[in-house]
């Protein structure tokens, strides 16, 4: 069952995926990669907060 679930659609895919993850990083060292996931991750509180406020949600 384990070994059929590796050969599904959706597992081809999700390879197809890692493989343009591992090309897109390539040439990125370790700082590189903590300063985009930094930026991505302070854009996406910023996004997070304007839906909170817009909801009337308290922070």
């Amino acid at each position: 069952m384990f070994l059929d679930a590796l050969s599904t659609p959706y597992f081809e895919s999700m390879k197809d995926r890692v493989g343009w993850l591992i090309e897109f990083f390539a040439d990125y060292d370790g700082q590189q990669i903590d300063e985009l996931m930094n930026n991505l991750f302070d854009r996406w509180v910023a996004e997070f907060q304007e839906i909170e406020l817009s909801l009337g949600v308290a922070s």
